[in-house]
């Protein structure tokens, strides 16, 4: 593990690059070729994947950013919480949103069991959204402009 660290840790750039574009492949092509099926699971399958790989990119700078550092402070864990459960409810509705217009209508789904496969994708949003009040400094300071972007407005 301590190899693993020191690795990331030289080479962060192309370790970024390496798992983005390795989850981002390992989960979109077979996303895009199961969405593009006839089975209602298939695509629903395929839908899955497709809104994890849409994640690849945070999620491999959070891995890296918390490979790489060595100070664990305590954050704000009301404040995290907070954050992931509003973060969740909003991404929640508009997941069920886009999939309820997205899916064609003979596909089946009720829009009750499109809320529910929904659930688990909401946890994606929240989960990056929380880590801004997360223990690790690093982690917060890279996940800061999702709060307060940098430069103009225009």
């Amino acid at each position: 593990m301590r190899n693993l660290k020191s690795l990331v840790n030289k080479h962060q750039v192309i370790t970024f690059f390496t798992l983005t574009i390795g989850i981002n492949f390992a989960l979109g092509i077979p996303g895009i070729a199961l969405a593009s099926t006839s089975l209602p699971i298939l695509r629903i399958v395929g839908f899955y994947l497709l809104r994890v790989a849409i994640f690849s990119p945070v999620m491999s700078g959070i891995f890296i950013t918390w490979l790489g550092d060595v100070r664990k402070e305590g954050g704000r864990r009301n404040a995290r919480w907070i954050a992931f459960g509003v973060v969740g409810v909003l991404a929640w509705i508009v997941g069920t949103l886009h999939m309820k217009s997205s899916m064609p209508p003979q596909g089946g789904l009720s829009i009750s069991s499109i809320i529910f496969l929904n659930g688990p994708l909401a946890l994606l949003p929240a989960f990056v959204f929380s880590r801004v009040f997360a223990g690790s400094q690093n982690i917060r300071k890279y996940l800061a402009t999702l709060l307060k972007p940098r430069g103009n407005v225009v």
